[in-house]
């Protein structure tokens, strides 16, 4: 136990510099073990799930510290956690059993480094990464193998994902304060989550204008590259700028707002407003919008992993480190309507437990003499190779799941308004003419890896009479 506690700060140093965070004690969802890393060999973590690894060449006997955060009861992740800041190690095998994950026909599996140079090859079913840094991933007699080569720490998020998902491109006026966004990326875990906000700074400190919705204002922990060196104040929206590398990021804001980017920019990429699986008073959603308000005049910073405040402790300061879901889950908290419970628990948190456990926006009010309109479209995964968005000085290749932007919907023949199909996503809208509330259902679908998937959801539209 001595002996563990004496490489337990150098691990925790490391992984601060790299933004993975984690919370100790942890008494649920983490597992830990020690092994020499100087000869090798097997550790039996929970649910049958081994790692090994060669014996490598070290200057002291150095015990590695292999981490397990368990899938959620969502089923959302596994998260492999490997620290040894002193070591560089050979080829490293996990290996997880058939059914630990349960990956479903409509589902997709996840391997992916969170730090990492190297790259994911899906092809083999044999360890031939040429880098220095890799990993390989395959399946052998049913059972998922992945093999790093390579160096410490390493985080590597082992998972599944859905292989469709649905988006209804809904406008501002249509979302309430603290409604979330979210963004798609490739393998989904990293992604990107944001808040809708619709309220000034001067509206989020008052206790009045509750249900005020400028259509526009919303915010996100993202670290934003400058676009020709231009430094523009920030309209609409603010984010927090990251300072780990100037030379690639500015400390400015850009000009956006909620329509320009998320129904823009990030369009085919975007899953859609969705909101709180529960009830929210105007108090607490105006909590919300406060608490961010305050983080931003704090000057707080982007950083990677689940982070806030103690995360980063500047003396004297208010200053914190916000991921892009770590900032709306702790505003939130501060609201005592924390989206993941357990979150102190676990040692990352990704946007897609986040996601999992919202629900899309259902229901939504019209006036007479308006036409409702908006993009929907379904998020369709295929294989695909990217760049790691987790490295900033050259692009990474990763071989995964991408999901594309397709116009596979249909609208339910009983609902009203229409359909508009267009080359990558679809447009509805109608015009109504008379008050009431009225369903429309919308079918989306897909075939992945030739399984037939589909969804449905029904948004509620509620039609009134302008008020006098």
């Amino acid at each position: 136990m001595r002996r563990t506690l004496i490489y337990l700060p150098p691990v925790i140093i490391v992984l601060v510099m790299l933004g993975c965070s984690f919370q100790f004690p942890v008494t649920h969802k983490y597992f830990d073990a020690m092994i020499s890393a100087r000869y090798g060999g097997t550790i039996n973590l929970p649910r049958g799930i081994t790692v090994s690894f060669l014996p490598g060449t070290f200057i002291t006997d150095t015990p590695v510290n292999i981490g397990l955060q368990d899938r959620t009861e969502y089923g959302s992740s596994l998260v492999f956690f490997f620290a040894d800041p002193l070591s560089i190690m050979r080829p490293i095998t996990v290996t997880i059993p058939a059914g630990v994950l349960e990956v479903k026909d409509d589902e997709v599996l996840i391997v992916h480094p969170v730090f990492s140079t190297g790259g994911v090859n899906y092809a083999s079913d044999d360890f031939h990464v040429d880098q220095d840094f890799g990993i390989a991933s395959f399946t052998k007699d049913k059972d998922q193998v992945v093999q790093i080569k390579g160096g410490f720490p390493y985080c590597i998020i082992v998972g599944k994902a859905d292989a469709l998902y649905y988006a209804l491109h809904l406008p501002g006026k249509y979302l309430l304060e603290g409604d979330l966004l979210y963004y798609i990326d490739m393998n989904w875990f990293p992604g990107h989550a944001g808040l809708y906000l619709g309220v000034c700074e001067d509206i989020a400190f008052s206790d009045s204008d509750f249900g005020y919705n400028d259509g526009v204002t919303f915010a996100d922990s993202f670290p934003y590259q400058s676009y020709g060196g231009s430094h523009i104040v920030e309209d609409g929206v603010f984010v927090f700028p990251n300072d780990v590398d100037p030379s690639l990021y500015q400390y400015v804001f850009r000009l956006d707002t909620y329509g320009h980017r998320w129904l823009g920019l990030w369009a085919d990429r975007f899953l859609g407003p969705r909101r709180y699986d529960g009830k929210l008073t105007p108090e607490e959603r105006r909590q919300i919008s406060r608490y961010v308000y305050e983080a931003f005049s704090n000057n707080s910073l982007w950083t990677v992993g689940l982070a806030w405040r103690g995360y980063r402790n500047i003396p004297f300061s208010k200053r914190a480190m916000y991921s892009c879901v770590g900032l709306p889950e702790r505003a939130y908290e501060s609201a005592d309507r924390g989206i993941v419970p357990f979150w102190s628990s676990l040692f990352y948190l990704t946007t897609s437990e986040h996601f999992s456990r919202t629900v899309p926006v259902d229901e939504i009010t019209e006036y007479l003499g308006e036409t409702i309109s908006f993009r929907v479209n379904s998020l369709v995964a295929r294989e695909a190779v990217g760049c790691s968005p987790i490295k900033k000085t050259r692009c990474v290749e990763i071989d995964g799941w991408n999901w594309y932007s397709t116009n596979t919907v249909e609208l339910h023949p009983d609902s009203p308004g229409e359909l508009k199909h267009l080359a990558r996503h679809c447009e509805y809208s109608w015009e109504p003419t008379e008050e009431g509330q009225f369903d429309v259902t919308f079918r989306f679908f897909a075939n992945v890896n030739e399984n037939e998937i589909e969804r449905y959801h029904t948004l509620t539209i509620k039609v009134e009479s302008p008020s006098d």
